[in-house]
C-alpha cells in the first residue's frame, strides 16, 4: 500500500470512528440530567392539598384544606439531557425546584415543551429528559400534571407522547391520564373541588397536537378535541373551567392585532410582548365553542418564551405563562425578564386572580389582577 493510500484510509477510519462516535452520544444520551435532578435536595411543598388520580377515564380531582387553589402554571422547560447541555439542564432544574419552592403551590401545571431533545443538540433519547424532570417534580409531594408541546412528540424522538404518558401516569403525584379522544394525547380534566366534594373549577388539558406536516407548520386543536371540550363541558354542568395547551389558540392572533390597533374589544390585563403569536394558520372550532359556553374564563398556554401577556377577548382571557427555557432561544440561558412561572389563584367561591412570578422578582407574585 503506498503512502498516501496508508494516510487516505487513516483518514476514513477515522471520520468513521468520529461518526460512529457521534451517533452513540445522540443515541444513549446522558445520565446527568437524572443524575443532577437525584441530587437536588426539593422539600415537599404540601400546605394540606389532597388528590385522586383519575379512574376509568373520570376527571382526576384536588381538594384543598383552605378551600382554595393555587397553580403554578409552568412552560418550556426544554430539557435536552446530553452530553453538550449539562449546564443549561442543571440550570432549568434548579429554576423549577426554586420556583417551586418559593410560591408553594397545590398544583403544578407544565404546558408543554418539557423536552428537547434534538439531534443538533446530542440526544434523541427524550425519556432521559422526561424522566429527569418528572423526578424533580415528585419529590414536592403535591399534584401536577402535563399537556404535551410540539417538542415533546418531535418526528426523532424515541418515545412518542403516549409512551410518555404511559410513564407519566405511573407516577404517585402525576394527574395525567388520556381521556377517550380520537385526537391528540394526553388531553384530561382535573376538577377542583369544594370542600364538600361539589365541583368549583374544571381544569382542562389539551395536546396542542405538535405539528401539521403538509405544509409544515403548527397543529390546532382539533375538532374531535374541541367536541370532547364541549360534551365534557355539558355534562358538568357548563361549571367554571380553565383551558391550558401549548401552542396559543389562533384567537391570540385576533386578540394581539386588536390591541395594537387600539381597539376596545380587547383589554390588556398584564404582561410584557415581543414575539409574534406562534400559533397555527387555522382556528378550528375551539375558541367558538369557549365563547358560547361561556364556562371558561381563561386561556393558558407557552410555545412564544418571551412573551408573557394577557389580554381579555369576547369574555376570555388569553394568556401566555412564563418560560424556563435556558437553551431553546439564542443566548436565553443569560436572560432572566422571561424566565419565571404563573400562579392562578382560585378562591373558595370561584373568582380567579392571575399574577406574574418572574426570576427577577425572587419568584415572588407581580402585576395581580382579577378576572
Amino acid at each position: 500500500m503506498t503512502k498516501k493510500k496508508k494516510i487516505l484510509s487513516i483518514v476514513l477510519l477515522s471520520l468513521l470512528t468520529l461518526l460512529i462516535c457521534l451517533t452513540a452520544v445522540h443515541l444513549i444520551g446522558d445520565n446527568y440530567a437524572m443524575d443532577y435532578a437525584m441530587s437536588i435536595n426539593a422539600q415537599s411543598v404540601n400546605d394540606g392539598v389532597s388528590f385522586a388520580k383519575s379512574a376509568d377515564g373520570s376527571p382526576a380531582t384536588v381538594t384543598t384544606e383552605d378551600g382554595t387553589l393555587k397553580i403554578l402554571q409552568l412552560s418550556d422547560t426544554h430539557i435536552v439531557a446530553s452530553l453538550f447541555t449539562r449546564g443549561t439542564d442543571r440550570q432549568a432544574l434548579d429554576a423549577v425546584n426554586d420556583i417551586v419552592t418559593a410560591t408553594r403551590p397545590d398544583l403544578v401545571i407544565i404546558t408543554g415543551d418539557m423536552t428537547y431533545s434534538t439531534p443538533p443538540l446530542g440526544n434523541v433519547d427524550n425519556s432521559k429528559a422526561y424522566k429527569a424532570l418528572a423526578t424533580l417534580m415528585e419529590k414536592f409531594e403535591i399534584p401536577w400534571t402535563v399537556t404535551y408541546g410540539n417538542h415533546d412528540q418531535d418526528p426523532f424522538n424515541f418515545y412518542n407522547t403516549a409512551t410518555q404518558t404511559e410513564y407519566y401516569s405511573s407516577l404517585e403525584h402525576c394527574l395525567l391520564y388520556g381521556a377517550d379522544v380520537s385526537e391528540g394525547e394526553g388531553n384530561h380534566i382535573v376538577m377542583f373541588n369544594n370542600g364538600d366534594g361539589s365541583a368549583n373549577t374544571a381544569l382542562f388539558m389539551l395536546d396542542c397536537r405538535g405539528y401539521s406536516f403538509f405544509p409544515f407548520k403548527y397543529a390546532h386543536i382539533g375538532d374531535a378535541q374541541a367536541e370532547w371540550y364541549k360534551e365534557s363541558v355539558t355534562e358538568l354542568n357548563n361549571v367554571q373551567s380553565l383551558v391550558f395547551t401549548h401552542t396559543p389558540l389562533y384567537e391570540y392572533r385576533t386578540a394581539l392585532s386588536l390591541y395594537k390597533s387600539g381597539s376596545d374589544e380587547v383589554q390588556y390585563l398584564h404582561g410584557a410582548f415581543d414575539k409574534r403569536v406562534a400559533s397555527s394558520d387555522t382556528a378550528g372550532k375551539m375558541f367558538q365553542y369557549i365563547v358560547e359556553l361561556g364556562s371558561t374564563k381563561a386561556v393558558f398556554c407557552g410555545h412564544d418564551h418571551t412573551d408573557n401577556w394577557a389580554l381579555k377577548y369576547k369574555g376570555v382571557a388569553l394568556c401566555y405563562g412564563m418560560s424556563i427555557d435556558c437553551i431553546a432561544y439564542p443566548g436565553i440561558a443569560l436572560r432572566t425578564e422571561q424566565r419565571g412561572g404563573r400562579l392562578i389563584e382560585i378562591d373558595s367561591d370561584g373568582t380567579i386572580t392571575l399574577s406574574l412570578v418572574p426570576q427577577t422578582n425572587n419568584y415572588q407574585p407581580t402585576q395581580p389582577v382579577v378576572l
